[in-house]
């Protein structure tokens, strides 16, 4: 059974039964701290001074572990009546980067839900099954990882992380950021959609954006000039830009070329977004590469693992009880 813990969403998947979960990783708590809803119903719960909501996953690591354990014995008790997990072996995509008290996290939930072995594998090995379609035949690859809660880049080989970064906040801190900024430079308030729009635009030197007033609400109509979202997007990117030229600056000359040949493998729900992919290659140097889908990149990852005779190979990339050092 598969686990790929989102800030956003959460998936779990089973071999044997498919996709059993794909939701928000939120979840309501009466004032007894007992689960009373999560995912989609979570949501739609009215709020009120004796209901407390958590996400036990934050900037794409786990915040409460207590939570999520709560959270997942909830989700497989609604999909499973009988007791299961002694013969199923439970398969968490983990940040690499983990820490002992994040790994520590993870384990504590995993052996809390008492499946009959644990393995901890690195999310950039689901991305780069689902890019070779077998198991521990890699290459070399310089991966973006992106996603609401945090943005990664990875330089690896065979499997093996070389050299890698993170930053915490990920697509949604920069999404949030940029509106914030619209609000305050010019008055009005848009929404993501308005966002993105302006953003895509390439051609026109002065975009109409409909919203609302900052102050009054009412609804108003502004004539801003592209330029100033082409220096919003390069300001929202910069650090995400930066991270991904000092990894790449770890590396020889010789293994330089290499991974300059390849490209930048993007996967990961942001890199679905025009806009993101381009402003990415404009300001690396790097063309990016991308799946048919980015967004299901380490799900599908899994499904071709768990389809595989040889899935056992996964057991070597574990990294439950090892800290990795991401220089």
């Amino acid at each position: 059974m598969f686990f790929d813990l989102g800030t956003e969403n959460i998936r779990i998947f089973s071999a044997n039964n498919g996709l059993i979960f794909h939701g928000p990783g939120i979840v309501a708590l009466n004032d007894e701290a007992e689960l009373i809803a999560y995912g989609s119903k979570a949501v739609d719960i009215q709020v009120s001074e004796e209901i407390k909501f958590m996400n036990p996953i934050v900037n794409g690591t786990v915040a409460n572990h207590h939570v999520l354990l709560l959270l997942l014995q909830a989700i497989l008790a609604e999909h499973y009546k009988k007791r299961f997990r002694t013969k199923v072996k439970g398969v968490f995509s983990i940040p690499p980067y983990a820490n002992n008290v994040e790994q520590r996290a993870y384990a504590y939930v995993g052996d809390a839900l008492e499946f009959s072995q644990l393995l901890f594998i690195p999310e950039f090995i689901f991305v780069l099954t689902s890019i070779y379609e077998s198991i521990g035949q890699y290459g070399f690859e310089f991966v973006a990882q992106t996603g609401a809660g945090r943005l990664d880049a990875y330089l690896l080989n065979n499997g093996k992380l070389l050299y890698g970064g993170t930053q915490k906040g990920g697509f949604e801190r920069i999404i949030a950021t940029m509106l914030k900024k619209v609000r305050f430079d010019k008055g009005i308030q848009i929404g993501r959609k308005t966002l993105f729009e302006a953003l895509s635009e390439s051609e026109k030197t002065t975009i109409t954006m409909r919203g609302r007033n900052k102050v009054t609400g009412e609804a108003i109509e502004k004539n801003i000039e592209r330029a100033y979202f082409e220096k919003l997007l390069k300001d929202g990117l910069a650090d995400f830009v930066n991270l991904i030229k000092s990894v790449f600056e770890k590396l020889s000359p010789d293994l330089s070329a290499e991974f300059l040949e390849k490209g930048l493998r993007l996967s990961g729900g942001p890199s679905k977004e025009k806009w993101f992919r381009e402003a990415i290659e404009k300001r690396t140097g790097f063309s990016g590469i991308i799946s048919d889908t980015p967004g299901e990149d380490i799900l599908k990852g899994f499904k071709l693992i768990s389809n595989n005779p040889e899935q056992d190979k996964l057991e070597r990339y574990n990294l439950l009880g090892t800290v990795i050092e991401v220089r």
